[in-house]
């Protein structure tokens, strides 16, 4: 029996099989089998631990899987599909798309989304264009990596970034994404597109 702050466990002789209960969800797990996120009444995604990760059905999958939990932002499908405005008080910020995104997106052309970003799809602007500005509320390093907790759209991001990244809390700090890892959601339905 394991237990962390928000989830509970109990494995079997092999300690590499869970069940973890979080709230009213459920997520089975065995390495090299399929796993399973239950919902509050249905079985929400099945299918292997990296598959479920990178390709969530739904934000509740999405927000589930994952430590910290995905990103979610309101946003805006561009009008030709090619970009992606995430929406923030201070001005939208216009992120382009890759072409598999820009098909996979065509048919929602102009339509309001939320948008999901892994925390560690973040990484310091360096020396190319940042995509993404806003003011560092939280740092918190954990050697490995750092978490940086921001300000931005309706509430807070959280971006996972090497150590030696620079944040000082109340300063903005300017962020790439790797767009071809973010994912779009009907904001009514909480279905990835």
């Amino acid at each position: 029996l394991f237990a962390t702050n928000d989830a509970v466990g109990v494995g079997s002789q092999r300690s590499s099989d869970a069940a973890i209960g979080k709230s009213r969800r459920l997520f089975f797990v065995t390495p090299w089998q399929d796993c399973s996120v239950i919902g509050t009444s249905h079985m929400q995604h099945s299918g292997t631990p990296d598959d479920v990760y990178n390709h969530p059905v739904s934000m509740f999958v999405a927000g589930f899987i994952g430590s910290p939990t995905m990103n979610f932002t309101r946003g805006r499908i561009g009008d030709d599909a090619s970009t992606v405005l995430l929406r923030d008080r201070q001005g939208d910020t216009v992120l382009p798309l890759t072409a598999e995104r820009q098909a996979r997106y065509a048919a929602h052309a102009g339509r309001e989304v939320v948008v999901g970003i892994r925390p560690e799809h973040f990484a310091p602007a360096g020396s190319g264009p940042p995509q993404l500005t806003a003011v560092v509320d939280v740092v918190e390093p954990l050697g490995s990596d750092t978490l940086v907790f921001l300000t931005f759209g309706d509430g807070e991001i959280v971006a996972r970034v090497p150590p030696a990244t620079s944040a000082t809390p109340g300063q903005p700090i300017a962020l790439r994404i790797d767009v071809g890892q973010l994912h779009c959601f009907d904001p009514v339905t909480e279905r990835v597109i």
